[in-house]
């Protein structure tokens, strides 16, 4: 956290923007509008608004650190904005490369495994038991 950051975008269709500031925090989790989770994502208060999404965060030494994704608010930037680290981009992209989809984790629904119950549910509010 406190490394300096530079975003690249288009917000507003102005092409090759570059704001700069901190990693604010790491490992983050958010929930989109579209009732999505995204986890482990690197918060920053470098402005990132609409049109800076896929843009790269860089660090100060020029190195893609990251993927802009999203920001905090609807009004547009108001300091905390969100980048997917590179490491899970390069991922997601080989996968995409090898299967033509990329998977992404759901909750299924089943027996409960939760030590004590024995029965079938829909969900029983333990992500890690069902």
């Amino acid at each position: 956290m406190g490394q300096k950051v530079l975003a690249i975008g288009n917000p507003f269709r102005f092409e090759g923007t570059l704001t700069t500031g901190v990693v604010s925090s790491l490992g983050r989790t958010i929930d989109t509008e579209e009732n999505r989770r995204l986890e482990g994502m690197i918060q920053t208060d470098a402005a990132i608004n609409p049109g800076n999404s896929g843009g790269p965060l860089l660090d100060s030494h020029g190195n893609v650190i990251g993927i802009n994704t999203a920001i905090y608010g609807q009004q547009g930037s108001i300091g905390i904005g969100f980048a997917m680290p590179i490491n899970r981009a390069k991922s997601m992209l080989e996968e995409f490369q090898q299967h033509g989809t990329i998977s992404r984790p759901s909750l299924a629904y089943g027996p409960c495994t939760w030590p004590g119950i024995s029965r079938e549910c829909s969900n029983c509010h333990r992500r890690a038991a069902c």
